[in-house]
């Protein structure tokens, strides 16, 4: 199905396609958007529009040579479509996201079930806050790297192989909140989900589940078991066992020159060897099998 002026401003109920804002086109067949402009660098007919308006060669767009009447038709409906904030174009039959490039004002964009493959138009669209890409081809997250409005981003069953390039670009994004990246081949093992989480702290829904503050933990310690560091439960443990009883306050420090570690046939690690404790109260605790004592009370006086 063409995309024409008649079928835009049925299914917006504008008057102008200069008004329109939101625009849902569901499961109706399209194959095309209408294409914009080809931007004209260095056409001598362009230096007078300059010099009226005073911008840059590069804002001035012209069609190109040979196009039909009815493509310049398309083209100059699709430079019109500059105020749309909503676009809904899921379960079509889309290949290229072109005409998005004008759109500067697109804040949310459905195209799921398409047959897209890159998002590098939507690379001019700075003000996008939600996108869903799901079911499409798309092989790269990197045109959306300029998108740092982005809150919501879904792009489940595509074909995101490398799982770094992803989170390098999703960093670049301070506003993102929810993602959804399931069913895609960098999605595939468990590491999928703990590598997202430890590299985007500021995630509050990962696949359609709340992200909470031991998930986040879990993340970190299997981050730092791979880089070499110890598991949370070891680190755990290894703060018990320093988390011993205060040392008798009698017990003097070792003598320097003497053996600090004796190994014990009823124990098989090491444990230290003090001198022995000078007060009796210590030398009574030491035979009980006390670690700690305390000094002895001083006698009641009689009344």
């Amino acid at each position: 199905m063409a995309v024409t002026e008649a079928l835009l401003l049925e299914f917006s109920g504008e008057e102008g396609v200069e008004h329109i804002r939101e625009l849902v086109l569901r499961d109706m067949g399209i194959e095309e958007l209408p294409p914009v402009m080809r931007v004209c660098r260095r056409r001598p007919r362009c230096a007078p529009a300059r010099a009226r308006c005073g911008r840059a060669p590069a804002a001035h767009a012209s069609a190109p040579r040979g196009t039909c009447g009815a493509r310049r038709a398309a083209i100059a409906l699709a430079q019109r479509l500059v105020r749309v904030e909503l676009l809904s174009l899921s379960h079509n039959r889309l290949r290229s996201l072109s005409a998005c490039a004008t759109m500067l004002s697109l804040t949310d964009l459905n195209v799921s079930a398409n047959r897209l493959t890159s998002l590098a138009p939507l690379a001019h669209c700075r003000a996008l806050r939600r996108l869903f890409v799901s079911g499409n081809k798309v092989a790269s997250l990197a045109p959306l790297r300029r998108c740092a409005e982005l809150h919501t981003l879904a792009a489940a069953s595509n074909t995101l192989a490398s799982l770094g390039d992803a989170i390098a670009t999703l960093q670049a994004l301070p506003r993102l909140r929810e993602l959804e990246l399931s069913a895609n081949p960098c999605a595939l093992g468990e590491p999928y989900r703990h590598e997202l989480l430890s590299a985007l702290p500021q995630l509050e829904l990962l696949d359609g589940d709340a992200v909470n503050t031991l998930d986040f933990e879990l993340a970190a310690d299997w981050v730092g078991t791979q880089r070499g560091g110890r598991p949370l439960w070891e680190r755990c443990g290894a703060a018990r066992r320093l988390a011993s009883p205060r040392a008798c306050a009698h017990r003097p420090p070792p003598r320097p020159g003497r053996g600090l570690f004796q190994m014990t046939p009823s124990f098989a690690r090491s444990t230290p060897v003090h001198d022995a404790p000078r007060c009796a109260a210590a030398r009574c605790a030491l035979r009980a099998g006390t670690r700690a004592c305390s000094p002895p009370s001083p006698p009641r006086r009689a009344r």
